[in-house]
């Protein structure tokens, strides 16, 4: 069945794009602990909009995460580490103008948890970078030269810690507490 757009963005007809995406996820036990390893990957070859159908696009996207959980260790009943790493490229080609940009992400984060009692503790580290690159092309007409225009890349650097605690006086009440402080730091 058509869809219609609002004012006069016209009809979208039944369309169709051809994308694909591979998720695999392995989990090894380690003692007390255990780590798990996820990856995914997704590509969207070429597709259209429906209200700029000369416009062409196209997107992949790949994310891969260790995870780490362990056992009691003494100090603390559990340790937990996730690390992570993004991948995001897209392009959009107009006719007379071709963007394309990559956006990445590496990031850790350590959490100790440990239980005093009624009050379940948890505090930890955590960091993350992005990188964002992006520029257009403007293709010349009449055999004019094509003209290149960069967006400033970017890199955002976020370190931070926490402490989060839950109380739960009796087993229908729970009162959670917690404090972060992030830096944030964006150079381009």
């Amino acid at each position: 069945q058509d869809v219609s757009a609002g004012g006069d963005r016209g009809t979208l007809s039944p369309t169709e794009f051809n994308q694909w995406g591979v998720d695999g996820q392995l989990a090894v036990r380690l003692g007390q602990g255990y780590v798990e390893a996820l990856a995914q990957v997704f590509q969207r070859p070429e597709d259209t909009r429906y209200d700029r159908p000369t416009w062409q696009r196209e997107a992949e996207r790949q994310l891969y995460q260790v995870r780490y959980r362990s056992g009691a260790l003494g100090f603390a009943d559990r340790l937990e580490v996730d690390t992570w790493f993004h991948d995001q490229g897209r392009a959009t080609d107009r006719g007379n103008r071709l963007s394309e940009g990559r956006d990445r992400t590496v990031g850790a984060e350590a959490r100790l948890k440990q239980r005093f009692g009624p009050v379940a503790a948890t505090w930890g580290l955590h960091y993350h970078r992005d990188w964002i690159e992006s520029e257009e092309t403007r293709r010349g007409e009449g055999g004019a030269p094509d003209t290149v225009t960069r967006a400033p890349d970017a890199t955002w650097d976020n370190p931070a810690v926490f402490a989060l605690a839950d109380y739960t006086p009796v087993p229908a009440l729970t009162l959670t507490v917690g404090l972060r402080g992030d830096l944030f730091r964006l150079a381009s």
